[in-house]
């Protein structure tokens, strides 16, 4: 399966949930990922870990975020302080992919063409993650008069290619912008290995 083909399945997935509010969670029949959920002590604000040890990342959870078993995702959180449906989420997707460079823009542009080839993003971002070049973008999406925000990050990392969604209602967005960008930079590449 091609890269492209691979991208299209992870937005298809992605939109598949975004779209539809995530309201009824299936079990995850993703055997290929080895993952744990591990307390922490409660001096540390009921904090939890997911580890993927397949790919290699670990992310702490705060009591905020309820994890969510949906199909073809590491992992899917919704957070419990918002206050409008569909919920502030973030979700993580890995797939195997053949490593290419994210600051071409040519890969750029078939990216952001494979979620609309009209797609106008509010930002784009050649950001370093976990020592890789990685690229972030922030757009809209409207469905049934419910605009929402999405802020996603693309990244390669130990063989896998890895897209980061966080996601709200446009109304929300202000306020859990740094909360998205603030768990993103605490995913943990280095422990997990």
């Amino acid at each position: 399966m091609s890269n492209i083909s691979k991208l299209s399945v992870i937005l298809l997935v992605f939109f598949s949930f975004i779209l539809c509010g995530c309201n009824s969670p299936e079990k995850n029949n993703n055997d290929n990922k080895n993952t744990t959920t591990n307390k922490v002590s409660k001096k540390e604000k009921k904090q939890y870990y997911y580890t993927n040890s397949t790919v290699g990342y670990k992310i702490p959870i705060t009591s905020s975020w309820k994890i969510e078993e949906v199909p073809n995702t590491d992992i899917f959180l919704v957070n419990k302080d918002g206050t409008f449906t569909p919920e502030p989420s973030v979700n993580v997707v890995t797939v195997k992919a053949n490593k290419y460079e994210l600051w071409d823009k040519k890969a750029q542009k078939k990216l952001k063409d494979e979620i609309d080839k009209n797609l106008v993003t509010a930002s784009e971002k050649e950001v370093t993650l976990a020592g890789q070049h990685a690229y972030n973008i922030v757009y809209g999406l409207e469905n049934k008069a419910v605009s929402i925000i999405v802020n996603q990050t693309y990244l390669f990392y130990n063989g896998y290619f890895m897209v980061i969604t966080c996601s709200s209602r446009e109304s929300e967005y202000n306020r859990f912008e740094e909360i998205f960008n603030d768990f993103i930079e605490k995913i943990d590449f280095t422990e997990a290995k």
